[in-house]
Parts: C-alpha cells; sequence; structure tokens
C-alpha cells in the first residue's frame, strides 16, 4: 500500500506525520528509538513509503535535514525491501517478499 511520510518542525520539536496523521514527535529530550521508529510507521507487508517534503519551522536546518536524511535511509531500505519479490513454485513473483527459497531450507 501507497504511505506518506512528512516531517514538520514545531515548537515540541520534530513531528512524524504518516498519511496524515501526526503519529510521533521527536524532540531533543528523548532519543529517537528503533522501535518507537518502527510503530509510528505502523508498517505492513508491502507498504511502500514515499517521504514528502516538509518544514523545518523553529528546528534549525542542519538538525532537521540530519533528521529527514535519516528517515530518507529508512523509507528507502523498506522500499527496497518491498519491491524485492520471492518466486512461487509456478514462476509468479510475490511482491514485498524477502525470501526466496524453499520451505524445505527454513531451519526452524
Amino acid at each position: 500500500m501507497a504511505r506518506s511520510i512528512k516531517l514538520n518542525g514545531t515548537s515540541e520539536g520534530v513531528e512524524m506525520i504518516v498519511d496524515d496523521n501526526v503519529t510521533t514527535v521527536f524532540s531533543r529530550e528523548k532519543a529517537i528509538d528503533a522501535l518507537g521508529f518502527y510503530k509510528a510507521l505502523d508498517y505492513h507487508a508491502r507498504d511502500i513509503y514515499e517521504l514528502e517534503k516538509g518544514i523545518c519551522g523553529p528546528i534549525p536546518k542542519g538538525s532537521f535535514e540530519s533528521l529527514e536524511g535519516l528517515v530518507k535511509e529508512i523509507v528507502d531500505g523498506i522500499n527496497g525491501l518491498a519491491a524485492e519479490g520471492a518466486s512461487t513454485s509456478d514462476g509468479q513473483t510475490i511482491p514485498g517478499s524477502i525470501y526466496n527459497g524453499d520451505e524445505e531450507d527454513i531451519p526452524f
């Protein structure tokens, strides 16, 4: 599913807006953690994200652009996983799958 992400600077910090809903606010008082970021994305298999241009507002431009760069790298990685496909036994491609082997190869 196509999803949109935008970052906007506010007096509280940088809002991460996913599909027009503020999902988290990154502030200087709290470190960004992977689990919190993942939950804010509301990620589902085969989601494709587009990072829209936001505004830095009162946040220093360099700080805002650094966070924006980090989010872009994460989004590019997620989109890369979604673009990879695995083949089924009849040769069809399964979009968004990162597994490319037989069930017998699964180690658990």
